[in-house]
């Protein structure tokens, strides 16, 4: 049981992590601007009063895709076909589940495409959609195996298990802070 909660944590802060990198880097090749997407990274929002702005290299909703992709997704590997087509409609589901949520009960809009190929009240894009069956297919055929031969290899080391439960207690801590206002 303990094993298999590592592996989450494991995948979920590996692709958290990874969305950082793809959202910092689109935003930077579509605006030319340098401006940090990641978790607590957003304006206004300081993790520990008192503390000085800080940010975690991690967004969250790709950790949730980066699990569905490895447990539902690759299931489809035989396919391609149906690896992007699963990919992007269980993907882009998670991204409008997620965006209404958020809109819906605080009133955050974490993202808001612009008018034209946009759709649900600008939470989905007809592009990121097609993005999210590519990004699926990247992550089925190139990312899974190499990512599950490191884990085999330090899923036993002590250190691993720290970082893993450290970040899961740092995420809920800043989250009870941020999200919920607790303290």
């Amino acid at each position: 049981m303990l094993a298999q909660a590592r592996r989450l944590l494991f995948y979920f802060f590996v692709f958290a992590f990874l969305g950082f990198v793809v959202e910092t880097l689109t935003i930077y090749l579509t605006t030319g601007e340098l401006r940090a997407r990641g978790y607590w990274f957003t304006p206004n929002h300081y993790p520990l009063r008192g503390i000085p702005y800080i940010g975690l290299p991690f967004i969250p909703l790709y950790g949730f895709g980066g699990l569905v992709v490895v447990y539902i997704v690759a299931r489809f590997k035989k396919n391609p076909f149906l690896v992007f087509f699963v990919g992007m409609a269980v993907l882009t589901f998670l991204e409008f589940v997620t965006g209404f949520i958020l809109l819906k009960t605080s009133g955050t809009r974490l993202w808001d495409y612009p008018p034209g190929l946009a759709y649900a009240n600008g939470i989905l894009d007809v592009w990121t959609t097609v993005a999210w069956g590519v990004l699926a297919m990247i992550m089925v055929y190139l990312m899974v195996a190499p990512l599950e031969k490191l884990y085999k290899k330090i899923a036993g080391k002590r250190w691993l298990h720290i970082l893993l439960y450290g970040l899961l207690v740092l995420v809920i801590l800043c989250s009870l802070h941020r999200d919920v206002s607790l303290f």
